[in-house]
């Protein structure tokens, strides 16, 4: 079952640390690869305790106003970006400091100084996998 999700279920407010010292986290989504460039560039986000990388990403794209639809821990589409929307093999993955994390977003808690890229790609070998 897809969901759409509101400010209202994950809050707002500021995403910037609230003080020196406060947990941090770099978070960019980029769907370079559909040719639109990102759709938020590289952004310091305060972190929460206990946020799940998808709870962090529900959180930043209600804040920035962009619509993300999850079915469960996947992420089907953000932006108006879907999975298939550019091939069978299209879709949104995401990695923390340059490697895949291997485990659902809804499982991931990220760590201060983490940097977690949410990429769309057209094909598997863009995701470092073969079918």
């Amino acid at each position: 079952v897809s969901a759409f999700h509101s400010v209202s279920e994950y809050g707002s407010g500021s995403l910037a640390p609230a003080g020196e010292g406060d947990p941090v986290v770099t978070l960019e989504i980029d769907a370079s690869a559909a040719g639109k460039g990102f759709l938020l560039p590289p952004t310091q986000v305060a972190l929460r305790e206990g946020e799940t990388v998808l709870e962090l990403l529900l959180r930043v794209t209600e804040a920035k106003n962009l619509r993300i639809e999850t079915a469960g821990g996947y992420v089907e589409g953000i932006g108006g970006l879907y999975e298939f929307d550019h091939g069978d093999q299209s879709g949104w993955i995401y990695a923390v400091n340059g490697e895949s994390a291997g485990v659902s977003a809804a499982d991931y808690l990220p760590k201060n100084g983490d940097e977690i890229c949410w990429k769309y790609v057209t094909s598997y070998e863009e995701r470092g996998e073969t079918p």
